[in-house]
């Protein structure tokens, strides 16, 4: 599957696949999509999302096929995990964590879009990982546990200790070569 299946069956999952694909062709490029029809959205801000990722590949998801936008507006960037409806999270405002569900909006652009084509004036959104027309999404079972891990404060700071470790230990032989 490639891209442009992943616009088709993005599309598919509207109302009016014809109305979405209008939208993406005119300025800004985006489509109003309509969560609950398929799929949710779990929207996350950028680097809670990446650790959330980091913490679904450890649960054995195929993370890369899971579709996740991004988008890069200030003050802060978030991410938007396409996951499967039955997600049972609590929106959290202080983290900015929330669940869009049934009767939520999500503007994307198209998963075959060209970013050239598209200027920061026009928008600030685009597809880390682009649904590749196979419908695979997020398990919320999985998409729940690599949150509450992701979250987890001493989980973290073990991560960040190990990280730290090994990058200071490849320092330590790039110095003694």
């Amino acid at each position: 599957m490639n891209a442009t299946e992943g616009t088709q069956w993005l599309a598919r999952t509207q109302r009016s696949a014809p109305r979405v694909l209008a939208a993406w062709n005119r300025p800004p490029y985006l489509a109003s999509l309509k969560t609950g029809r398929g799929w949710d959205a779990l929207l996350v801000p950028q680097r809670l999302g990446l650790t959330v990722l980091h913490e679904l590949r450890e649960l054995g998801a195929p993370v890369e096929q899971i579709p996740v936008l991004e988008e890069r507006s200030p003050p802060r960037p978030n991410f938007y995990i396409l996951t499967k409806p039955g997600v049972s999270i609590t929106a959290d405002h202080e983290l900015d964590v929330r669940l869009l569900g049934a009767g939520s909006v999500l503007k994307a652009p198209a998963p075959d879009s060209a970013i050239q084509r598209v200027t920061r004036q026009e928008h600030h959104y685009l597809w880390r990982h682009r649904p590749d027309g196979c419908g695979t999404l997020a398990d919320p079972r999985s998409l729940t546990t690599a949150l509450e891990l992701a979250l987890d404060t001493n989980r973290q700071e073990a991560r960040h200790a190990r990280a730290r470790r090994q990058m200071f230990a490849s320092l330590h032989r790039g110095a003694d070569q």
